[in-house]
């Protein structure tokens, strides 16, 4: 069967429908799953991560006074950050295939220039993203860490090491937030066909 959808330039492309075998539909909603396991991680982290640099914002007797205040904190910044990370990988995603097609399809290639928008957006986002982290790494190890003190000589010893190991964690996990939405992004609109194409035929069977 044949189907027709709109890249993003609005052009026409025909798919010979089923386009995905059973074990590509199994990978597809895996990976939706995995995408979805990889930002509750990296909400986690995001969430403790800034937690503690309430400190470097708010006073301490707000704190002290209310220690809840500290979380809500680092989830407000956690959801903030992410959303820009998903913006900013999107755009990327959006800005190759307009790319590819370009050079695919033979298209002008003034067609990629409303495109760099999408790129330069997504580059302020990620310096953004990159530095405001290791800045705040920085401001924790200068002057959060030398007053985070326990009673035992070796957690002492591990706190500063674990909370940079964190922050690594962090951005691994946002790159492999990156690598799925880029799946995910190429693959939606024709899986989206795919799952139109299924329904119809399923009705035609109950005829």
């Amino acid at each position: 069967m044949k189907q027709d959808i709109k890249d993003i330039f609005g052009n026409s492309e025909i798919l010979t429908q089923p386009i995905f075998t059973e074990n590509e539909v199994v990978k597809y909603k895996s990976n939706i799953r995995l995408y979805y396991v990889t930002i509750i991680m990296l909400f986690l982290l995001e969430s403790n991560f800034h937690s503690y640099t309430a400190e470097l914002f708010l006073k301490p007797d707000a704190i002290k006074n209310a220690p809840w205040i500290k979380y809500i904190f680092g989830f407000s910044f956690a959801i903030i950050f992410i959303y820009a990370l998903h913006v900013a990988f999107k755009n990327i995603w959006i800005f190759i295939e307009a790319k590819y097609l370009i050079e695919k399809n033979s298209y002008n290639i003034n067609l990629l220039k409303p495109f760099y928008v999408n790129i330069i957006l997504a580059a302020i986002i990620l310096a953004i993203y990159t530095v405001s982290h290791i800045y705040t790494i920085y401001i924790w190890i200068i002057m959060i860490e030398p007053y985070h003190h326990s009673t035992n000589h070796f957690l002492n010893i591990i706190h500063g090491p674990l909370v940079i190991l964190a922050i690594l964690i962090t951005f691994v996990t946002a790159l492999i937030m990156a690598l799925l939405e880029k799946e995910i992004t190429e693959k939606s609109n024709k899986y989206k066909a795919f799952v139109y194409w299924k329904r119809e035929q399923s009705k035609k069977n109950k005829r």
